[in-house]
């Protein structure tokens, strides 16, 4: 019982940490986008802990820009998740 009420107290800890940084990071999308859907689909789907200004960073820049070739495993596979995600979303709200 007690590993149990020490994960609840770990999911309200985790929970409080990051609705300031979701909601933070969806109002910048908001005054970037305009688009409420978009910018829900954006906010849920890229790295937790990643700032909208990094989303924007790497959305805007090309692979060569990042220096994507010398980047850990790590690094790429946040790039490559950021830029699938991005697709996804426009995807899933403009259907292009």
């Amino acid at each position: 019982m007690e590993a149990i009420d020490n994960l609840t107290d770990l999911v309200e800890s985790l929970d409080q940490q990051t609705k300031p940084l979701l909601r933070k990071r969806g109002n910048q999308c908001l005054k970037a986008f305009g688009h409420q859907k978009f910018c829900s689909c954006v906010n849920v789907h890229i790295p937790i802990g990643m700032p909208f200004e990094q989303y924007i960073k790497v959305t805007i820049s090309t692979k060569d820009e990042l220096g994507y070739a010398g980047l850990s495993e790590q690094q790429k596979e946040i790039v490559d998740t950021v830029l699938k995600v991005r697709e996804q979303c426009v995807k899933t709200v403009w259907g292009q």
